[in-house]
């Protein structure tokens, strides 16, 4: 259910540019993906910005047609980082809606549960799991990354210990060529993100 802010819709733009606070694979990425199907919009090329201040910061200099940036999670309260790019830069917020969130522990091919020693992913997910993780990883090192993608990007490619695993999503996973070692880990089976996309703000001279 998408929820706009405004009475009407502007028309859907061909070849649009929006940016996402987030990586390929990430919960942001598949936001973006379904408010272009939504939309009808032909063409998105999608910019890849990781966090929200930046992708606000894009948006307010005119280098983007649509923002997509997480704004609250059904299980976790908004966090500070957040709330200071939301501060920090001008934006029409033009739609709301929430995804299903599910996160999985993610490894290197070969590893298994008794080799991990550190499991990293960014903050909002490592809450969202924290149950499960004091439950099934009691004395395993937590650690946090800027993206839950990003952070099986970095694990496929070296950037992080072999015998680290992340959370991140399936497509995640898929696309770094890497193993779900535990599907669907989220402490609630109801978790959800909600999602903001924003306009550019065009300020009206007198």
């Amino acid at each position: 259910m998408f929820g706009f802010f405004n009475d009407t819709h502007e028309r859907p733009i061909k070849n649009c540019v929006i940016g996402i606070a987030g990586t390929a694979g990430s919960f942001s990425e598949e936001a973006a993906l379904k408010f272009a199907s939504e939309m009808s919009l032909t063409n998105p090329q999608l910019r890849y910005l990781v966090s929200t201040n930046k992708v606000l910061g894009w948006l307010e200099a005119g280098n983007l047609h649509y923002a997509v940036f997480p704004y609250v999670n059904s299980t976790t309260i908004v966090i500070q980082e957040l709330l200071d790019a939301i501060g920090a830069h001008r934006f029409k917020p033009d739609t709301a809606f929430s995804i299903p969130v599910r996160h999985n522990i993610i490894v290197r091919p070969g590893v298994r549960k008794c080799d991990v020693r550190v499991i990293v992913s960014q903050r909002p997910a490592l809450d969202q799991c924290a149950r499960h993780l004091s439950d099934e990883w009691p004395g395993v090192e937590t650690r946090t990354h800027e993206d839950t993608a990003k952070a099986a990007f970095d694990l496929a490619n070296g950037n992080l210990e072999e015998n680290a695993a992340v959370i991140a999503s399936a497509r995640a996973a898929q696309l770094n060529g890497l193993n779900i070692l535990k599907a669907e880990i989220q402490d609630s089976p109801d978790n959800a993100t909600y999602f903001i996309v924003a306009r550019r703000l065009v300020m009206q001279r007198r």
